[in-house]
């Protein structure tokens, strides 16, 4: 290639800060894209491959149709460059694509093969990519274990489409060395050989016409290493390894990896038929085929594979018990009752996903839901950067498969003929087909709690966390709102669940800051005549032919007997487990069971007692203490070294030194609820709402000295029952206190207000138009005021321009932040940032700048990901915008999901 390029030396906008490797096709380097700040990896084309004029018209044409493919599993392409040569010097040639850390395939099967459901997983990914590149018209012809990426998200498929067109070179040394180098030509012209020689299909070897079949080979090839950790074709020679991949069958999987499931031997045999016509004739096909049996198919034998991990191990032996599942299912499937009395019963664990951890409690959760068919579970779980995606867990084979495209999912829930998913994510509800992975926008939904799909495929969802319940066609379309708010003893209709006949459903109607008797079970109807009382309670149910499934306040799943044409209970509750996850800032436990007799609950600790963490901007997290406690609101004092948080359930407010950890409580009254802390610019004073725990209750703001001595003073007292009073800023000036009536719902409250802090104290409506809004916060200035807005149809934060010296007067002037959903924003204290929380729980922050009475953004990036406990004020930044206290849901221990087949037997004895 000739001199490599040093550190610092410039592509164009691309600078370079390493070398990573060399290959066939040149050098690869980290390098960092000066433009977008974002880093990259950047192919240095060799320069005999460079200089070839009708390469690099070929190369450029499958370069532009390579950047178009769209798929989690493809390494994307951003750009093809040319950086002219000083002197003689030709130049240099350059492509910038997607850097994927982690090691290649090739790299993993050096140390054996991969366990089942690990190769099940990047096996169907693969596939996916290739079908995704083939209906663009592009061929990859140089697939290989060396040109696939594992990495923390899955596999990346490198090189995909731009390998056809390097140069032949042919290796000297033995077939199985290792991947060896690339036998390719400038060109597809009649008669060239492309491909890395253990991969390439028949066809290559031979010169003829390549096409989508060639790569089906290869990946037939691959799939076959991945779960027996030997190449299909394997020879001492050159020669040898050529004549054994035109004559001769590789070895069937099942002799050399007795656990593998039959259907998987027969997917990798038509994958490597000598014909391309015998083949599977599209990576769709095979996609599918694995998705099938990764679904249906059990191990087997019973014998352990070679040099298997132990959680290879446990997924041989949960697919192993898929066996009695299995044929628990067969007997109940179509039976109307769950179970028959004398079933044997039969109990499991599910583990979370290898590098995932469940997601059960807060705001962006996925508890366990179990398809209708009791074929399949799915929930959501983080990866190992935090990012949160559904996944279905087969029970039979005890396969994991994050479905793509799901990112940021929460509360998922089956369709009836189990064969979609229904799930919130930005601000929208949506369908995924759990085959083909395809997914459509069903409606709007800002922050939904829970939905349920019909056999009439109608879907009833709560939008927002503090509506009704509404109804929507499962195809798309306009809510409808099916049961109503009263206002006083609710503020949320949430978690509805369907009884058998289709037509009525369950629902938790619930009051925010209430008290345990005013949550109950209802049962409704669709069209609106029924609608009524069940039982107490304070959590989701779920209503099965002959039972009622709910929980009770100690974390005690109790089954009942419920005529379900009726609606109506008899005879006593029996618990039927104990110590299942309760997260009681959502009102949602983590269990779920389907009318073929299976049971899956989250067995652990209480759901949402969260802690207290800092996170440096620079990188770096610890928690400033335990989860013992129901953390709430959290507001940094003036100087940054105490901080006020709300507390309990009732809450009250505390105040915690963050140097010496001492902690002083302000408030303690019983029968009150304490939130929304905010200091005063001088810090001597905390000011937060308040209101009685009981229906008639009154909002009020108060404020007490921050050392937590003197009495309590009250700022203003609403003399009519309605919405919560939320302080959420107090003028740098000290003169007012923003405040918000009400939590941002769909039918009332969201508005700010300023309370004059001197004279009569008359509250003056800064912001109540007929949207919501909250969220305000003084800029350190006061010439600005941050807030939330839901104007557009979703939460955006905006920025409002004031006058200082009057800023009751209102706002003068706008702008709109965030171009996507955003709540909860915060000022540096020098106001030239503003940090807000948007999708997927990242962090953002906008680089502000003013002029006058004008103000500009100039970026907005996000700086990381948090697991926040979403509560009024989740979390507060450093006054120099480098240190944030995030009031996060924390690494929990987590155990593994309890499944319990033919549960009713267990009743009694």
């Amino acid at each position: 290639m000739g001199v490599r390029l040093p550190p610092g030396s410039r592509l164009g906008p691309y600078e370079i800060l390493g070398l990573l490797g060399t290959g066939g096709m040149g050098e690869v380097y980290r390098g960092r894209d000066t433009r977008l700040d974002r880093t990259v990896a950047i192919k240095i084309l060799a320069p005999d491959l460079a200089l070839d004029p009708e390469f690099r018209e070929r190369f450029d044409r499958e370069a532009r149709v390579v950047s178009s493919l769209n798929h989690a599993s493809i390494c994307t392409l951003h750009d093809v460059g040319y950086e002219p040569g000083a002197g003689g010097d030709a130049g240099t040639h350059f492509l910038v694509m997607e850097l994927v850390e982690g090691e290649t395939l090739a790299a993993r099967l050096a140390h054996g093969p991969l366990p089942f459901e690990q190769a099940t997983r990047y096996a169907i990914a693969i596939a996916e990519a290739l079908a995704v590149a083939h209906r663009s018209g592009v061929v990859h012809r140089d697939l290989k274990p060396g040109n696939i990426m594992i990495a923390k998200s899955g596999v990346k498929l490198l090189d995909f489409g731009l390998a056809k067109a390097a140069r032949p070179a042919v290796s000297s040394g033995p077939p199985d060395a290792g991947p060896g180098p690339t036998m390719t030509t400038p060109l597809t012209a009649r008669g060239s050989i492309m491909g890395t020689l253990q991969y390439m299909a028949p066809e290559q070897i031979e010169g003829g016409e390549t096409d989508a079949r060639t790569d089906i080979f290869a990946f037939g090839a691959i799939v076959h290493e991945m779960l027996t950790g030997r190449r299909a074709f394997e020879a001492k020679t050159q020669a040898s390894l050529v004549a054994a991949i035109l004559e001769r069958q590789p070895p069937p999987l099942s002799t050399l990896q007795p656990l593998a499931p039959p259907a998987f031997d027969h997917i990798v045999a038509r994958c490597l038929a000598k014909d391309p016509d015998e083949r599977w004739q599209s990576a769709g096909d095979v996609m599918r085929e694995l998705r099938w049996a990764a679904e249906t198919a059990v191990p087997a034998g019973s014998t352990s594979a070679p040099r298997a991990s132990r959680h290879a191990t446990l997924a041989w032996t949960a697919a192993a018990l898929g066996l009695l599942l299995a044929a628990a299912l067969g007997t109940v499937l179509l039976r109307r009752p769950v179970v028959e009395a004398d079933a044997a019963v039969v109990r499991s664990s599910v583990p979370a996903p290898r590098d995932f951890t469940f997601q059960f409690v807060g705001d962006s959760a996925g508890p366990v839901v179990i398809a209708p068919d009791g074929r399949s579970l799915a929930f959501v779980a983080a990866d190992a950067g935090g990012t949160t995606h559904l996944v279905v867990h087969s029970l039979a084979t005890a396969v994991d498969r994050p479905l793509p495209e799901t990112d940021g999912a929460t509360f998922p829930f089956w369709s009836a003929d189990s064969r979609s998913l229904g799930f919130f994510t930005a601000g929208k509800l949506k369908r995924v087909n759990i085959i083909d992975g395809s997914i459509q926008t069903i409606c709007d939904a800002t922050q939904g709690r829970g939905g349920a799909w019909s056999r009439d495929d109608v879907i009833v969802f709560e939008p927002d966390y503090q509506t009704a319940i509404f109804r929507v066609p499962a195809a798309g379309g306009k809510p409808i709102q099916v049961t109503t708010i009263d206002g006083t003893t609710q503020t949320s209709h949430r978690w509805p669940y369907f009884l058998p006949d289709g037509r009525h459903f369950l629902y938790l109607a619930i009051r925010h800051g209430g008290s345990g008797e005013e949550g109950a079970l209802w049962l409704a109807s669709l069209d609106g005549k029924e609608n009524r009382r069940l039982l107490q309670s304070r959590a989701n149910a779920v209503a099965l032919p002959g039972w009622l499934l709910f929980l009770r306040d100690d974390r005690t799943l109790l089954a009942q007997h419920f005529d379900d044409r009726r609606g109506v209970l008899s005879g006593d509750a029996e618990a039927i487990a104990e110590n299942v996850i309760y997260d009681p800032a959502t009102w949602r436990a983590a269990f779920d069971a389907s009318r073929t007799g299976i049971l899956a609950y989250a067995p652990g600790e209480a759901g949402s007692n969260s802690q207290l963490e800092q996170i440096e901007r620079a990188g770096g997290r610890s928690a400033i203490f335990d989860k013992t406690m129901l953390l709430g609101d959290v507001g940094l004092s003036p100087n940054n070294r105490r901080v006020a948080l709300s507390i309990g359930d009732p809450s009250d407010i505390w105040t915690v030194d963050l140097e010496r950890g001492v902690r002083t409580r302000i408030t303690s009254d019983a029968t009150r609820s304490e939130v929304s802390p905010v200091w005063s610019p001088d810090g001597e004073w905390i000011a937060y709402g308040y209101f009685d725990i009981s229906a008639k209750r009154q909002g009020r703001l108060a404020r007490r000295r921050a050392g937590g001595v003197g009495d309590e003073e009250v700022l203003f007292e609403r003399q009519t029952p309605g919405e919560p009073l939320y302080p959420v800023d107090w003028s740098s000036d000290g003169r007012y206190l923003l405040y918000v009536e009400g939590a941002p719902d769909r039918s009332s409250g969201g508005h700010i207000w300023l309370l004059p802090l001197t004279g009569d104290r008359r509250p003056i409506p800064f912001l109540h138009t007929r949207e919501r809004e909250y969220d305000g916060q003084f800029s350190p200035d006061g010439r600005w005021m941050a807030f939330v807005s839901e104007e557009t149809g979703g939460r955006q934060v905006y920025v409002a321009g004031l006058s200082a010296a009057a800023p009751e007067q209102g706002p003068t002037s706008r702008w709109q932040i965030s171009s996507t959903p955003g709540i909860l924003p915060r000022w540096r204290g020098d106001g030239r940032e503003l940090f807000y929380l948007g999708v997927d729980n990242r962090i953002m922050v906008a680089a502000i700048s003013t002029r006058g009475s004008d103000l500009a953004v100039d970026s907005v990036r996000p700086l990381f990901t948090v697991n926040p406990q979403l509560t009024r004020s989740a979390y507060d930044v450093t006054s120099d915008g480098q240190r944030f206290l995030v009031n996060t849901l924390g690494d929990r221990e987590q155990l593994p999901m309890t499944i319990v087949v033919n549960w009713p037997s267990a009743l009694g004895r």
